[in-house]
């Protein structure tokens, strides 16, 4: 109901600010600004030129709007406003007071967002940090079992449950908690996060101390969470997916392998990423001709948007040299 209504509350803003825009043109350009200004990092326009977090520069529209009211209107708005400004920066300056002194204490932080929204796996997560490096490993795994239970969409993160079990405690893991989580991970929600915990479980299993998890299994884990129906549609994270598969090969030294899981990753989506990765395991194996071959295809595959083209052909001509 809140969403809804708040959802509402700006189309019913947004569209008062475009239809009144000759009559109230303050008023349009505090609405239309703050819109323009958060379309920055909320939506598909790309946050190439400008940078800020949140309501930084989107505030500076409303804050401009409100000193032209004050300047230019009569001297009854004026003394309204500089009676209701100052109760307004007066509630601002408690919030930030609150805000500021929660943030101070980040642990205590932790444990407070965690309890205002349970759900959150932003919030989870960030608790997690603290309790890996305060708790015994019990408290992280448990805090896992307890968040994935109430949300199973969210069973990506008991990959960080097998890691911490493999790394500390290893002969309690029961193979049929590996099975568990490898069920939950096939109806998981999308998460581009979990490749790099598998990787993370790779690299632990490659030790070879953790019977219930061999590298084998986490290889058959990233294929089996790829044809996720959440996952296989989704060409950024079939890119990511096959780049984390070769990098599972290079560490069996199978480097035809890895360079077969490369080229599916850039058919998938170029990136600059999987160029990099490319020439680095062709160069340093020999194969400085397939390299070159690969950076040729790849110049013709440039950016539409010109600040990426830029990027993007520096980092070849750096590659090429």
């Amino acid at each position: 109901p809140r969403a809804l209504l708040a959802v509402t509350g700006w189309l019913v803003l947004a569209f008062s600010a475009i239809a009144w825009r000759r009559r109230y043109p303050l008023f349009a350009l505090a609405v239309l600004w703050y819109l323009a200004g958060h379309s920055l990092e909320s939506t598909l326009v790309p946050l190439e030129l400008y940078f800020e977090h949140r309501n930084y520069l989107p505030i500076f529209g409303p804050v401009v709007a409100l000193m032209a009211l004050l300047i230019l209107h009569s001297d009854r708005v004026r003394t309204i406003a500089l009676r209701v400004i100052p109760l307004v920066v007066l509630v601002n300056a408690g919030f930030l007071y609150s805000f500021a002194s929660l943030q101070g204490e980040p642990r205590l932080a932790a444990h407070y967002w965690v309890i205002k929204y349970p759900d959150s796996i932003r919030a989870v997560t960030n608790l997690l940090q603290y309790q890996l490096s305060d708790e015994s490993v019990d408290v992280p795994i448990e805090t896992i079992v307890d968040f994935t239970s109430r949300n199973p969409d969210y069973a990506t993160l008991r990959i960080q449950e097998l890691n911490l079990m493999c790394m500390n405690r290893p002969g309690e893991l029961a193979p049929v908690t590996v099975d568990e989580v490898r069920a939950q991970l096939r109806g998981s929600d999308l998460s581009f996060v979990a490749s790099t915990m598998l990787l993370e479980l790779f690299t632990t299993a490659s030790a070879g101390d953790c019977p219930a998890v061999s590298t084998e299994t986490v290889m058959t884990m990233a294929v089996e969470l790829r044809d996720n129906p959440n996952y296989a549609a989704h060409p950024r994270y079939n890119m990511i997916h096959h780049m984390l598969l070769a990098t599972m090969q290079q560490q069996f030294d199978d480097i035809d392998a890895a360079v077969e899981h490369l080229h599916t990753a850039y058919d998938y989506m170029p990136s600059e990423d999987v160029i990099l990765m490319m020439t680095v395991t062709l160069a340093p194996s020999g194969d400085t001709t397939g390299a070159r071959d690969f950076l040729d295809k790849a110049a013709l595959d440039e950016p539409a948007n010109p600040i990426k083209a830029i990027r993007w052909r520096r980092l070849i001509n750096r590659l090429y040299d």
